[in-house]
């Protein structure tokens, strides 16, 4: 028996058997067809929805990846480095929108993949692998500002947790000085963040 495209059951008495397709045998046959029939109807209503869901999450993935690529704010998100003692001690870049590259003049084929050392030679931010590592490492979000001498700017960052030893930073770059904290002079700044 096929029905709605599901196969069902094919019954074959044996050669020389009487199969004897009134009463109960009919009953039976009619009542399997049925349940094909309703099988069916139930696996047609599962693919309906899942169909649904999969275009929701296909508009909800370009709504995202048009929020991402449009966005004045610088946006990475990066991946804990750790040492051979198990501690953290960097972060490798996975993806960046395109406002990462206007503000810091990195593209992304510059520094996707590879670790802050690997990029900000000689000297990165120390401040910033440390709140990056707490965020993907310890799930510690935080907000702070820094005077960054590898793009000799003030950034104002907010990193979060991005799942196991992952984390998103969002930062804006604010040219002019920091009331609290404007920035030293260049060896000053230098000698601060390599020591």
């Amino acid at each position: 028996l096929i029905a709605a495209g599901i196969f069902g059951a094919l019954l074959q008495p044996s050669p020389g058997d009487v199969f004897d397709w009134t009463g109960h045998s009919l009953q039976f046959l009619g009542s399997l067809y049925m349940l094909l029939v309703a099988a069916a109807a139930s696996q047609q209503e599962f693919r309906a929805k899942e169909i649904t869901a999969e275009a929701a999450l296909r508009k909800s993935n370009d709504l995202y990846h048009l929020l991402f690529e449009n966005m004045t704010e610088g946006f990475f998100i990066g991946e804990v480095v750790y040492d051979k003692k198990g501690k953290p001690y960097d972060y490798r870049h996975l993806e960046a929108n395109p406002a990462c590259e206007r503000q810091t003049g990195f593209k992304r084929e510059q520094t996707m993949g590879k670790t802050s050392r690997e990029v900000f030679l000689p000297c990165p931010t120390q401040i910033a692998i440390d709140k990056f590592c707490e965020a993907g490492a310890y799930g510690r979000a935080s907000h702070f500002d820094f005077y960054s001498i590898v793009f000799r700017k003030h950034l104002d960052m907010y990193v979060l947790p991005c799942g196991k030893d992952k984390f998103g930073a969002l930062y804006v770059s604010s040219d002019g000085p920091v009331p609290f904290n404007s920035p030293p002079s260049a060896p000053t700044i230098w000698w601060r963040a390599c020591h």
